[in-house]
């Protein structure tokens, strides 16, 4: 587990958590120095794809809180944390090379829409019964309504299939984030299922690397969703890391 990482943010993690502050205080905490874009306020006439970038990831922390806690046990175990990266270091990966259903999700979206590939090694040493929780931080220089549709895929067969809608967090006048939800229940459900494995490291590298999930994210607020970003991970048993790459479809010249 990073715990360089994990600690630099568990007191903004808790505050993010606590819902009793205002969203708009925990994101000025949690997000205090990025660089941001020129606000747009999406309505009629608007062009979508005045803006670059129009949505990306900036902030992703998985973990899991212990449903049995005492003076000895830390509460909460980090499963994986990525932070913000410049857009102009994300390495590429071609379209090729991944397997269906992110292959069939580029095939779709990526002529028009940013595509990511985030291959997430979750820490599941002394993992605990618990819930599932996270933070998914996007950031967009557009004010609207957005949509997530998740999809979840077991074998390559879709097995979940969520969507939430979510208004901005403005933590500055100049830019929006927005955050969403990771699929708690069901994360929920299949981490604790580890517990019952009689081979609990093999078994459960077995059904991590199984799925795949991926997220499309939108406008909602128009006539139909547009769609802005599309996320797909890949999992497996690791050290808590998140490696991020950019779904291309085509060469780039060089």
């Amino acid at each position: 587990m990073n715990s360089k990482l994990g600690k630099s943010y568990s007191a903004l993690e808790d505050m993010f958590i606590d819902r009793s502050n205002s969203d708009e205080m925990l994101v000025c905490e949690i997000l205090p120095n990025l660089e941001t874009s020129p606000k747009q306020i999406l309505g009629p006439g608007t062009s979508l794809w005045a803006a670059s970038p129009l949505m990306y990831l900036k902030y992703l922390y998985l973990f899991v809180d212990s449903m049995v806690q005492d003076e000895f046990d830390n509460p909460r175990h980090q499963l994986a944390v990525h932070g913000n990266l410049p857009q102009d270091v994300i390495p590429t990966i071609h379209a090729s090379v991944i397997g269906s259903p992110i292959r069939e999700m580029v095939s779709r979206y990526g002529a028009s829409t940013p595509c990511y590939l985030l291959r997430i090694n979750l820490d599941i040493d002394s993992l605990p019964m618990g819930d599932f929780k996270s933070i998914l931080m996007l950031e967009t220089p557009l004010l609207s309504s957005i949509s997530c549709t998740t999809s979840i895929f077991s074998y390559g067969d879709k097995i979940l299939e969520t969507r939430e809608v979510q208004n901005s967090l403005r933590y500055q006048d100049s830019s929006n984030l927005y955050k969403f939800d990771f699929v708690k229940d069901y994360w929920t459900a299949f981490l604790n299922g580890f517990q019952y494995l009689e081979n609990y490291f093999e078994e459960s590298r077995v059904a991590i690397q199984s799925l795949t999930m991926i997220q499309v994210f939108g406008t909602s607020d128009i006539d139909q969703d547009i769609p802005l970003l599309c996320l797909a991970y890949e999992f497996s048993v690791g050290d808590g890391s998140v490696n991020i790459q950019q779904i291309i479809e085509t060469d780039l010249e060089l």
